[in-house]
This record gives structure tokens, C-alpha cells and sequence, in this order.
């Protein structure tokens, strides 16, 4: 039974591992997306590759192209693995 269930508990701590803002409008066609992703689940590189993916997405599902105006590292960088997170602004042009 516990060998059962350990996959299942395993899966369900890695999923809790990466955090999104979900598409934010902040201006006028402007928004913000900001991913955080933790480093067993590929920290930054991950997070700068979520943002990138889904601000694209959200871009295209209007007919448009993204529009990077801007994107940063985030996180807290005393800890080893930073950067873990990015925020992106960006507009759909």
C-alpha cells in the first residue's frame, strides 16, 4: 500500500514546486506575467521559458504577436540557485 501511495504523494508535492500570476492587464494593452518555478523543477530557466510560452499564447489567441518591453530575474537572490522566478511586461502587437 505505501508504494502505492508514494508516487501519488511525490506527484502532488512536485506539482505545488511553480507559481504563476496568471495574465495581468497593467495599462492600456499592456500586461504582466510573472512565473516562479523551483530549482527541482528547472528554477529560472523554466520560469523565464513559462513566461515567454504564455504570454505568447495569450497573445496569439487574440490573432497577435508578443511584445517584449520588459523581462527580469526575480526571487530572492541570496539563495543559490537564483534567479527562480521572471517577470515579464509585454504588449500583443
Amino acid at each position: 500500500m505505501r508504494l502505492v501511495l508514494l508516487p501519488v504523494i511525490a506527484g502532488a508535492l512536485l506539482a505545488g514546486c511553480g507559481l504563476s500570476s496568471g495574465v495581468v492587464p497593467v495599462a492600456p494593452g499592456i500586461y504582466a506575467l510573472s512565473e516562479m518555478r523551483a530549482p527541482v523543477r528547472g528554477g529560472g530557466a523554466e520560469a523565464q521559458r513559462a513566461v515567454l510560452v504564455g504570454a505568447a499564447g495569450f497573445c496569439q489567441q487574440q490573432g497577435r504577436r508578443l511584445m517584449v518591453i520588459d523581462l527580469r530575474p526575480d526571487g530572492d537572490p541570496r539563495i543559490r540557485d537564483w534567479p527562480t522566478a521572471f517577470d515579464l511586461t509585454f504588449q500583443c502587437g
